[in-house]
């Protein structure tokens, strides 16, 4: 129960975010000590604030509409797909090799650092526009169209953009790599 509820504060201290990513720990653990203390009115009534505390977190994304990806008839379609090359990714050429079956519009990718340049080199030839939020960032949008603009995003963190034309219009992707939650800022 108290973690799930020092997660709700993760709204105003980042640090306690970590606590949110056990979630259905916390929820599984307040279903077992109900059903096992359900006679002992403490057990009960912690495991049903530490229920509260789970479905408050939770419930927003698992009662979210799933129609919203739906795509509206004759809008223009748009694949992005967001990968994070993982500095340490033991096979670069089989992670290029999925983004090229994936043939997205545009690429999304997180930690796109020098070890990571294999990757971004094999997608070079359908992906020849990047853009990346400076020296030492390892942010990258890969596209197969030219973008109108880009660059860093704020003057903190790890966070590219870049404006495109679509066919009924500009379009903006925003990308980022979040510390959050650890280290805690």
């Amino acid at each position: 129960a108290a973690a799930g509820i020092a997660g709700q504060a993760a709204r105003w201290k980042d640090a306690l975010d970590i606590l949110n990513h056990f979630e259905p720990v916390w929820l599984a653990g307040a279903v077992a000590a109900g059903l096992i203390g359900w006679r002992d009115r403490v057990t009960v009534v912690l495991a049903a604030m530490a229920l509260g505390a789970c479905a408050l977190q939770m419930a927003p994304d698992i009662l979210a509409p799933r129609d919203l990806a739906a795509p509206i008839a004759g809008a223009e379609r748009l694949k992005i797909v967001q990968l994070n090359a993982w500095v340490n990714n033991p096979d670069p050429g089989r992670s290029a090799a999925w983004l090229l079956s994936q043939d997205p519009d545009v690429i999304v990718m997180e930690e796109a650092y020098d070890r990571a340049s294999p990757l971004v080199r094999a997608l070079r030839a359908r992906y020849p526009h990047s853009t990346n939020c400076g020296d030492g960032c390892s942010v990258l949008i890969l596209s197969k169209a030219s973008p109108r603009a880009g660059g860093r995003l704020g003057a903190f963190g790890f966070t590219s953009w870049a404006t495109f034309e679509g066919a009924r219009g500009p379009y903006t992707v925003v990308a980022e790599q979040a510390i959050n939650p650890w280290p805690p800022l």
